[in-house]
Formats: C-alpha cells, structure tokens, sequence
C-alpha cells in the first residue's frame, strides 16, 4: 500500500498504545501492522511477520482510515459483520497449519503451545472467523491424517540423503525456499539418471543406499579431478570390478 500515511497524532498514539499492556493480542497486532505501513514496509512482509492473510493487512488499513471520525482506538476494533457466516471446514485448515508448528508468545499469547481453545481465540482475532472448539479438534485431526500422508510419500526425500525437511520451504525470506527447490531438482535429477544412465543405475545396484552413492562421490570430488560424470562413473566401476591383491604368504 503506498497511499497509507499517518498524520503526527495518530502515529503518536498508536506508538503509546504498543506500549500499552491493557491491549488485547489483536488489537496490538493491528496496532503495530499500521506503524510499519506507515514507515513503508510492503503488506506480504508485514502479513509473514504477524502470520496473516494479507487481505486481513488490507482491512485493517482501510477500516482505519474510513472511521476517521471515530477516536483511534475504536478505529481499530472489528466493523460488524454481514452476510451469512462461512463455515470451517476448508477455510480453518490452511490457516491453522500456518501457526501450528510457531511460538503462541511469538503472536503475543502467554502460552508456549497451541491447544485447541488458543487456536478458537486466535481465529476469531485475527481472521475474526468464529468456530468452536470441536471445529478446531475436527480440523487437528484433519491435518495430522495429511501430514502423515505427506510424511509418508516425502520419506525419501527425509531419509535418504536428501535432509528435506517436514516444514524446510518456510521461513521470512527466501533462502529455504531456494534451497529446498535445488533439493527437489537434485531429487528429479537423480531419477532421470536412473531411468536413463546405464553405469549410474550399476552403481545404484551395487551400492546399499542412495546415501551412501552421495558419499563416495562427494569424497571422490574431493581429491581428485575428472573430466567429465562419465569419467567420475568409470573410474567408480572400475574400483568395483577390481580383483583384490594376493593374499602374501607369511609361512
């Protein structure tokens, strides 16, 4: 949002209202999210720090700026809400996994875990979506069932040499994410050879894991130089095919 500026009083009492430990968790977050529009921060980097949508950052600046009217602090409070009300299933699900696996105190919050009350409290301040309890328990199992498929069908990219992480594309910026994508080329990389690299797939066969294939080479890139992967492939045959030395006769 470029157009958002505060004037000289408003910034003034937003910044004592931060400071202020009366304020609930969301009014606090709202509070802090105009302080860094007005200082010129973009709303996707505002939306990752405070883990919401960055439609919520939106409402929240043009709520504020269409009740000026209104004092500053019952700018900031939720306007009433129309139409029918949505429902949980499919809508609480991508929003809980966003926090699941965070600090609560992090958002502002006491407690060091998510329990399912926390999360209802959560949900209704800062997405001001309204469920009950057993709507959020509904939705943990929901999750649990798909991160146990995720784990399941991404295990080799956990165990097998690759060190891919359940949650290792998050993060603020953008560095996990570029690694986890040369993780996942590597990964297709890999199986295009097995498909169609006679001596990689040889090797594959002689050796007990893709773990332990990585290894060798990394060891042998170490210390010496080859000309090319067919060269590096040759010279890992031939070491299997070698005969080993005479055993001496000491008698």
């Amino acid at each position: 949002m470029t157009d958002f500026a505060l004037s000289y009083k408003e910034r003034s009492v937003l910044e004592q209202l931060t400071r202020c430990s009366t304020n609930g968790a969301k009014e606090y977050r709202r509070t802090q999210a105009l302080l860094w529009l007005d200082k010129g921060e973009s709303v996707q980097e505002i939306a990752e720090r405070l883990r919401v949508s960055r439609q919520s950052i939106y409402n929240w600046a043009m709520r504020f700026q269409e009740r000026e009217e209104l004092d500053i602090v019952a700018r900031l409070i939720d306007g009433e809400r129309r139409g029918r009300p949505r429902t949980a299933l499919g809508i609480i699900d991508p929003l809980i996994d966003e926090v699941i696996e965070g600090d609560p105190r992090d958002l502002g919050y006491r407690p060091s875990v998510w329990t399912a009350p926390l999360l209802q409290r959560y949900l209704e301040e800062i997405h001001q979506i309204t469920v009950c309890t057993e709507s959020v328990r509904l939705a943990l199992d929901r999750l649990r069932i798909r991160w146990k498929i995720e784990n399941e069908n991404n295990n080799t990219l956990k165990t097998k040499g690759y060190h891919f992480e359940h949650n290792y594309g998050h993060g603020q910026r953008h560095l996990s994410s570029r690694l986890a994508t040369l993780i996942l080329l590597a990964y297709l990389l890999h199986n295009l050879l097995e498909w169609m690299d006679d001596k990689f797939c040889l090797l594959r066969q002689k050796l007990p894991s893709r773990k332990r294939l990585f290894n060798d080479i990394r060891a042998l890139t170490t210390y010496l130089c080859f000309d090319s992967w067919e060269a590096l492939l040759d010279f890992m045959l031939r070491g299997w095919s070698a005969s080993p030395p005479p055993k001496s006769n000491t008698s």
